[in-house]
């Protein structure tokens, strides 16, 4: 109705795993149930939103707080992550989780991350 507490949502789960503050996070594009979120605490962790009771799968890699997360627009299992390491990571997130990837020449902290839908292989970074 609008009235006094009305807040414009419904809170579903918590879901809570990290250590320190959560930054950011993005669901999957092709995997409905499954929303990645970045940390304070250095690490990635990747959700199944329909079992908020279940261990996240965590990504460990990075030596800084990581800040943004990108999904992979054709293969579902591939996620992106940068941190202020300034590095940017490519995980295949199935399983435990496995760093296929660590790009290291961003020189500087990593804010941005983006894929093009219709070129999947084409990722920009700020």
């Amino acid at each position: 109705d609008g009235g006094a507490g009305y807040t414009g949502y419904v809170k579903l789960c918590d879901l809570r795993g990290h250590r320190d503050k959560a930054f950011s996070v993005k669901f999957s594009p092709l995997l409905p149930r499954r929303l990645a979120s970045t940390s304070d605490d250095s690490t990635v962790k990747v959700w199944d939103v329909a079992q908020p009771s279940a261990k996240p799968v965590t990504l460990t890699g990075h030596l800084a707080k990581t800040r943004v997360l990108a999904w992979h627009f054709e293969m579902p299992y591939l996620l992106l992550s940068g941190s202020w390491d300034a590095c940017i990571r490519v995980w295949d997130i199935r399983g435990e989780g496995q760093c296929i990837r660590v790009v290291m020449d961003h020189h500087a902290d990593v804010y941005g991350l983006a894929s093009h839908p219709e070129r999947p292989f084409f990722f920009v970074s700020s």
